[in-house]
This record gives structure tokens, C-alpha cells and sequence, in this order.
């Protein structure tokens, strides 16, 4: 099995505060390819992940299946 890290989810390399944030092995599988995702980071006062995880590729929380499905092909 191929697996996808969040790097080529994202399309672009990782931020720094990438490293901090929890990632998510083994998100979305095919019978070839085994996603990794990411939970992002987020800013403690509105409870909401930050702008920047909000719109990555990698971001369990946006639209990672279609994501996964596009990359995987």
C-alpha cells in the first residue's frame, strides 16, 4: 500500500507550526493508497482552527475525501 502524507495533501511544504499539530495516520484508505491528515491548529479564543489549517489540503476538518481522491489518482 502507497501511503500519502500530509505534505502531498497540503500541495505546498509544510509551515512550521505543521510539526505541532496532531496528525491523523491511516485517515482515508483505498485498496492502493492510505491517507494521512491533519487536525490542524487552533486559536484558543474562537475555538476555531486557524485560517491557514482551515484552508490546507491536509485538514481533516475541509473536505478531505474529495482532497484524498483528486491526489490519489
Amino acid at each position: 500500500m502507497y501511503e500519502i502524507k500530509r505534505v502531498q495533501m497540503r500541495g505546498k511544504p509544510l509551515l512550521p507550526m505543521c510539526y505541532n499539530a496532531k496528525i491523523s495516520h491511516h485517515e482515508y484508505r483505498t485498496e492502493t493508497h492510505d491517507f494521512t491528515g491533519c487536525y490542524g491548529m487552533y486559536d484558543m479564543r474562537t475555538e476555531n482552527p486557524l485560517e491557514e489549517c482551515a484552508r490546507c489540503g491536509a485538514f481533516v476538518g475541509g473536505d478531505f475525501i474529495a482532497r484524498a481522491k483528486v491526489v490519489g489518482e
